[in-house]
């Protein structure tokens, strides 16, 4: 199912950006159904699944849409490097759709199991912000800044760091929830964006998964039943037990 719905009739629906509609509702976000045992949907929020494409895949189709949905309003081009700050589930597929564009892809994260995953799925420089200092690293590849930057880790310090990493006149998309202050002073004429899913991705996403552009099942670490939900979300909590992608089945 497409996790948003919209109205398709107003404003920005008719200019193409039903994730803006004035009606929008984020299924689990702004209304209800997250991890229900079963939801009322209408026809058009549903999207038919390729037969190679497993329930576990089908599962993560919305963050791969939100990676495609997020490089296309980033604009790369061939061999530009696209730094990533974080590399959880969204993260991780943000470095397999950036290198799908033909970026070199900086991966960041604070964990080395999560930047090893990131290498094997085909980061091409992997910084621990924990040991390294981030901003210097970055400079040092790229010689100026990177050519693009995603924020995907979700927390302050990353947003903060992002106008230090990117280079002038580069773009940056922040797509964690976060809370924090901007220093502009170093970003010449960079662009900033925020960005949400949007389900005119959908299809996109599924086909790159049913020819395997994609590589979900690596994401994958733990998986649990529908009545575990409890002890899911203990997992997801912690980093011993090195999560990455959690699965709830029925």
């Amino acid at each position: 199912m497409v996790s948003v719905t919209y109205c398709g009739k107003r404003y920005y629906c008719l200019r193409g950006h039903p994730s803006l509609c004035e009606r929008v509702l984020y299924f689990g976000l702004t209304k209800g159904g997250f991890f229900a045992e079963s939801i009322a949907l209408r026809e058009k929020n549903l999207v038919s699944l390729p037969k190679n494409v497993s329930d576990e895949e089908a599962a993560a189709t919305e963050p791969v849409a939100l990676a495609l949905h997020t490089m296309d309003m980033l604009k790369p081009d061939a061999n530009d490097f696209a730094t990533v700050l974080g590399q959880g589930p969204i993260g991780l597929l943000m470095t397999q759709i950036a290198k799908l564009k033909g970026c070199r892809v900086i991966a960041v994260d604070t964990e080395d199991y999560r930047l090893k995953l990131a290498e094997k799925l085909g980061a091409d420089f992997c910084i621990n912000a924990t040991s390294e200092d981030t901003v210097k690293r970055v400079k040092e590849i790229t010689g100026r800044g990177s050519d693009v930057v995603i924020e995907a880790a979700g927390n302050t310090k990353a947003v903060e760091q992002t106008p230090f990493l990117v280079r002038k006149g580069g773009r940056v998309a922040l797509t964690g929830e976060f809370e924090g202050n901007m220093n502009f002073g170093e970003a010449d004429e960079a662009y900033f964006f925020t960005t949400y899913i949007s389900p005119l991705e959908y299809p996109t996403a599924l086909d790159l998964i049913a020819r395997k552009k994609v590589d979900l099942l690596s994401l994958i670490t733990h998986r649990f039943k529908l009545t575990e939900f409890e002890a899911a979300i203990q997992r997801a909590n912690s980093l011993e037990e090195k999560p990455v992608k959690i699965v709830i089945t029925s």
